[in-house]
């Protein structure tokens, strides 16, 4: 029968208290009719279409409401999922829907309207969404967000995975549990199955059927050993969209806890989330058992299991086993704190200093860090463990102690040294869970976003008096004399505070803080202090693509730098000052000589730091920017060695990756490149950084199927404008290839729209790059509205001026007039003038294609050589 073929087989007669010779024509009708095997309606009518469709080659389409069914995408023990398309919004969706042995089942109905509810109060990018509820006669339907992609355990089964990889996907699974949490949903059966990793590289935690609110009054506790574990087993090999399971928690990843018939909690979410993350690293479950007593009782011993052969990092391990305790109150004190954890940078970061500790030993400074201001920390938000372990983490824990070891030779000396780092210690403790706190309050409501941004200023030049204290512990340079340290250490304070801005997106009022942070700097007569505020600005106007003002913050932190022996800083604006040098135009010899003066310093530096895997990404750039593909290549491979010695990269040596991907043939190698890239980034930053955006933008680069490209482009121009509306050169170019790309597709009014929208967001640009961009867009908006004459107007003086050009980006530029001119020419009927354009525009393009792996170059070739393929003979007009 038709549900058979669904995978949903006919269910035994259900007994209804009938003797046991009561005969079915002996029962009243109602109860004959709901003893009938149970069927699955969108099951049949989706069976007859196909059906009608073998047999008379059309059927009218299978329908649940305005919902047009494709087909069955997965089942469970509670429900059925549909892949259906809806007309109305013009996209796909999930349909789910109670499994038919489940229709008679008032739980079972219960539950997934619970879920729907449950959802519904969720709005968070790591959780699956709900568009709608409907109901069809006794049958009810959620309607979900469609996800393309694998669910975790399929993930982690395609290909070994790194413990990288598994922390990056991992930790988004933990934002939306956080989420669910946040709003006092507890999820109850979270394990690899439930949570799915989209092509887009999100991951979405699914099926909260089993979901309740933390605490309900009225919710008993669960029987030991009754059904509300599933087996151990269950569920792990599904890799439908919606792994339902009809059981409250599922045996290997269960909570002690939930084994024991106790109440479930967030705590327990975390346990379940310890176990999928264990098993992802480690390749074992880390219990044994068969059943609840036997997992209960191997929890309770307290052996988990390690596999020998798996490459995990000692941290990350003490991580996952914190959150495997067996009692609910020695876990991380919530999932966010847990999340904090797996994402505290462990290493140097971009803004530190290099540790050559002098003799020179404040301890005095000390005393700051133990103000009374500070309260015992409050559970809360993630925020805040990054800034703070920027300044204050193992690595420089271990070398101020070594430090004062050799440095404090009193017979207190070693009270001395457990004081300094305890205090030191505490203080970070202490600072990460008032951030926690400021954090909670105004998510909870509890404060106004400007009372949350006056407390997050407090806290930052709370902040600015640790690595004042650490710096004068570690200072290879004399700390400021007694007259500068109050304005010294303000200027730290604006400096924390300009990174912090830059992290969380807000790159205009970063800049604004490290500007005033620069003049504070000049003015307090303290050089070290002027280098770093310098390097801080040219850093954040290079982001924003404010190249000339970055050239000059750049060059001015390298020259006090180098000075006054601050060499991780010097290598740092060095390789950054040759890197806006290189696409500014500068002179390719020159700024390669230049580089070699550097190169020993970047290889003095300690062996974790970010400076030295920096420059040589930065003299692969301008390798590149010489069209010397092959010491590119080189560079980038050297950057990428030198970044295995730094335990915890910074997040922008992510680009690395992303110029290996430039020059890598291999398609599935270059995509899985640009996505981790991206993934790390988001996953770090948050989708509305300027880098996880320009990482998203990158990812449609390189994919050559417009259809695939272009909605990875449309979402970064929508979230340039939507996050960094200001940012007119990124939009600009984002916006001119999304043009280009919805016309490869054949949607030329759209095409046209988008080329009209360049010149409202250009507006007003002094940005030359952008004007070029703007005017293409408009030449081309001519040519779209039956303008080749005016077309040709607009592009000539971009044809004239950038060709030839010993720079191939350049003649790219011209090459794209090139192509319009010659689609013009060609609306004209000048077949001989559009042969000689488009031939221009080839070779621009062809001149591009063999430097690196951009699919622009390599699709407008394309169009051109469909171009030329149109006109009559044009072998013989070129000859």
């Amino acid at each position: 029968m038709p549900g058979a073929a669904l995978g949903s087989p006919p269910q035994a007669m259900p007994e209804r208290g009938d003797p046991p010779d009561a005969l079915p024509g002996d029962r009243p009708a109602d109860e004959l009719r709901a003893a009938r095997p149970a069927v699955d309606r969108l099951g049949m009518e989706a069976a007859r279409e196909r059906a009608q469709r073998a047999l008379f080659g059309t059927a009218a389409p299978a329908r649940l409401g305005r919902y047009v069914l494709l087909g069955p995408s997965g089942d469970g023990g509670m429900g059925i999922v549909y892949a259906a398309y809806d007309p109305e919004l013009q996209r796909k969706v999930a349909l789910k829907v109670l499994h038919p042995r489940r229709r008679q089942d008032d739980r079972a109905h219960e539950r997934l309207i619970a879920e729907a509810q449950t959802l519904a109060r969720l709005d968070h990018p790591n959780v699956v969404r709900v568009h709608d509820v409907i109901t069809q006669s006794d049958q009810v339907v959620i309607v979900m967000e469609w996800v393309d992609g694998i669910t975790l355990a399929s993930w982690e089964r395609e290909r070994p995975r790194s413990w990288r990889e598994v922390v990056t996907v991992y930790a988004q699974a933990a934002q939306g549990l956080a989420a669910a949490h946040g709003v006092g949903v507890v999820h109850r059966d979270f394990k690899p199955t439930n949570a799915i990793v989209g092509r887009d590289g999100r991951v979405r935690v699914l099926d909260f059927g089993l979901a309740r609110s933390t605490a309900p009054a009225d919710e008993p506790p669960l029987a030991a050993g009754s059904r509300d574990v599933a087996p151990a087993g269950d569920g792990d090999a599904a890799t439908s969209l919606t792994a339902t399971g009809a059981v409250v928690g599922t045996l290997a990843y269960a909570a002690p806890e939930q084994l024991d018939g106790n109440s479930v909690t967030a705590a327990s979410d975390q346990f379940s989330f310890a176990v999928a993350m264990h098993r992802a690293l480690e390749g074992v479950a880390p219990f044994e058992g068969n059943d609840a007593e036997a997992r209960s009782r191997s929890i309770r011993s307290g052996r988990i299991a390690i596999a020998a052969t798996r490459a995990v990092p000692s941290w990350l391990r003490s991580i996952v086993v914190r959150a495997l305790a067996d009692e609910p109150a020695a876990r991380f004190r919530s999932m966010s704190a847990l999340l904090a954890e797996l994402r505290r940078p462990r290493g140097w970061r971009r803004w530190r200093i290099p540790v050559i500790v002098g003799g020179c030993f404040a301890i005095a400074a000390i005393a700051v860090i133990v103000g009374p201001w500070l309260r015992d920390p409050l559970a809360g938000c993630d925020g805040g463990a990054a800034e703070v372990a920027a300044v204050w983490n193992p690595v420089l824990h271990a070398r101020i102690d070594a430090a004062l070891r050799g440095a404090v030779t009193t017979r207190d000396a070693a009270e001395i040294r457990g004081r300094v780092l305890h205090s030191l210690d505490d203080y970070r403790e202490r600072w990460v869970g008032l951030h926690r706190d400021a954090c909670v309050a105004s998510r909870r409501g509890a404060q106004s976003a400007d009372l949350l941004d006056r407390r997050i200023a407090c806290l930052q030049r709370r902040l600015g008096d640790l690595p004042a204290a650490v710096e004068s512990l570690r200072a290879e340079v004399a700390p400021p004399p007694d007259a500068a340290r109050r304005a010294v250490a303000d200027v730290r304070r604006e400096i924390s505070q300009a990174i912090a801005l830059d992290h969380a997106g807000r790159s205009r009022e970063a800049l604004a803080a490290a500007t005033a942070a620069l003049q504070d700097a000049e003015r307090s007569g303290y050089p070290p202090i002027v280098a770093d505020a310098a390097l801080t600005q040219g850093r954040i106007l290079l982001a924003r693509r404010d190249n000339k003002p970055a050239i000059a913050a750049l060059g001015r932190a390298r020259s006090v730098a180098l000075e006054h022996a601050r060499f991780a800083i010097a290598v740092e604006a060095a390789a950054r000052k040759l890197y806006v040098e290189g696409i500014e135009g500068a002179e390719l010899s020159a700024l390669q000589r230049d580089a070699e003066v550097f190169l020993p310093l970047s290889k003095a530096l300690p062996g974790d730091h970010f400076a030295g895997p920096l420059l040589l990404n930065n003299l692969g750039v301008v390798a590149l920017a010489a069209s010397d593909r092959g010491e590119a290549r080189r560079y980038f491979q050297q950057a990428s060695a030198a970044l295995a010695d730094v335990p915890a990269p910074d997040l922008e040596l992510a680009v690395i990756d992303r110029n290996l991907a430039l020059l890598t043939s291999d398609a599935a190698v270059r995509e899985s490149l640009v996505r981790g890239v991206w993934q790390r980034l988001r996953g770090e930053l948050g989708d509305s950084h300027l880098e996880t955006i320009e990482a998203l933008e990158a990812r449609g680069w390189y994919i050559r199927a417009p259809a695939r490209a272009l909605p990875l482009v449309a979402d970064a121009c929508t979230a340039y404008a939507t996050f960094h509306p200001e940012m007119i050169p990124q939009r600009v170019h984002c916006e001119s290839y999304r043009a280009f790309l919805t016309g490869e597709l054949g949607d030329h009014a759209e095409e046209l729209r988008r080329y009209e929208d360049i010149a409202g967001i250009a507006a007003g640009t002094t940005n030359p790059d952008t004007a070029v961009l703007a005017t293409l867009a408009s030449g081309y908006a001519r040519l779209l509205r039956d303008d080749p004459g005016g077309a040709i107007a607009q592009l000539q003086p971009i044809a004239r001026r950038d060709a030839p050009s010993p720079d191939w980006w350049v003649s790219v530029r011209a090459a794209h007039a090139e192509l319009g001119i010659g689609l013009a020419e060609l609306a004209l009927g000048h077949d001989a003038e559009a042969t000689r354009h488009l031939d221009r525009a080839l070779a621009g393009y062809e001149e591009a294609i063999p430097v690196n792996e951009e699919a622009e170059y390599r699709l407008r070739a394309a169009r051109t050589r469909r171009a030329l393929a149109a006109i009559p003979h044009s072998g013989n007009l070129r000859k």
